[in-house]
């Protein structure tokens, strides 16, 4: 007998697929923005629009979810999503990195995904070792994703990635800029979109959804270490904060939505603040009277974004 699909499912699809929707409109405008025609050309419906997005892979749990939610759409028309690319980097620091690869191959190919390995070596440089990794990841997505032609680049980090990365912010004394986490959508260098659809999901859903679909995954051995600080958060922090608060998680979610918000606003002001001191400055200078005719905060957004 056929299972009965869970209205998880169909969630976690739409969530997707219309993050991949309003990327794909962002593309097409700028696409038509470039080419700059002399006569106005008809603009095709958003929803008929369909593009190749490529995703980060590293066989985790998270990331398997993810690939089989897009491989799910790219299967189905009118969805958005033409055609899948997997993108996954091989950092070397794990006795397992080679299998990790392995599985990841063997998924795609069972799922009719390509798949693109990457091979990178992690150079600490007086940074951790999470921030170096970090750092290398993303140089190589993106110029994987370049390569093959893809525009728009998803991730499969959730709900609980982003308190965990606001507890880590706060505690470094970061501003709203870090506070903010990460946004489900931004900017990936000049010409890349970086997405991260499931950003409002639950892990304890994105867990349920994996074994609905019976997905395969790998275990990175690393998360279990507590010297790192993001595992000791996860493991200890955010538990014990469950206990005093039960739902803690859904509400301060929302206080991180509120800081991207005000981060936002600050941004814009800061680059209109910014745009004002620099009219009729020489180039790369500012205007000092009108910058020293701002109240002092937005003095030094002025000076940011300059």
């Amino acid at each position: 007998m056929r299972r009965a699909a869970d209205p998880l499912e169909q969630q976690l699809l739409n969530l997707v697929r219309v993050a991949v929707a309003r990327a794909a409109s962002l593309v097409h405008d700028a696409a038509a923005k470039s080419a700059a025609p002399l006569k106005r050309q008809p603009q095709t419906p958003p929803r008929a629009l369909a593009i190749t997005v490529a995703l980060g892979l590293s066989g985790g749990r998270d990331s398997m979810a993810l690939l089989d939610l897009l491989a799910r759409l790219a299967a189905t028309r009118g969805t958005g999503v033409r055609r899948v690319v997997a993108i996954h980097v091989h950092h070397g620091l794990s006795r397992n990195a080679d299998a990790w690869l392995a599985h990841c191959e063997a998924e795609c190919a069972r799922m009719g995904v390509p798949l693109v390995a990457r091979r990178v070596e992690v150079k600490r440089r007086g940074r951790g070792i999470e921030a170096a990794a970090r750092d290398v990841r993303y140089a190589a997505l993106a110029d994987a994703a370049r390569n093959a032609g893809v525009r728009v680049v998803l991730t499969a980090h959730h709900r609980d990635d982003r308190l965990e990365t606001f507890l880590l912010q706060w505690m470094r004394g970061a501003g709203p800029d870090g506070l903010a986490a990460f946004p489900a959508a931004r900017a990936f260098g000049s010409d890349l979109q970086l997405l991260r659809p499931l950003v409002d999901v639950a892990r304890s859903d994105i867990e349920r959804y994996v074994q609905l679909r019976a997905l395969g995954y790998v275990d990175d051995d690393s998360n279990d270490d507590v010297a790192l600080l993001r595992n000791a958060v996860r493991r200890d922090v955010l538990p014990r904060l469950d206990a005093l608060r039960p739902g803690f998680r859904a509400a301060a979610a929302r206080s991180v939505d509120l800081v991207a918000e005000a981060a936002e606003a600050m941004r814009s002001m800061a680059a209109t603040d910014y745009a004002a001191c620099a009219a009729d400055a020489p180039e790369g200078m500012l205007r000092l009277d009108r910058l020293s005719a701002l109240p002092a905060a937005r003095q030094t957004g002025a000076l940011r974004a300059w």
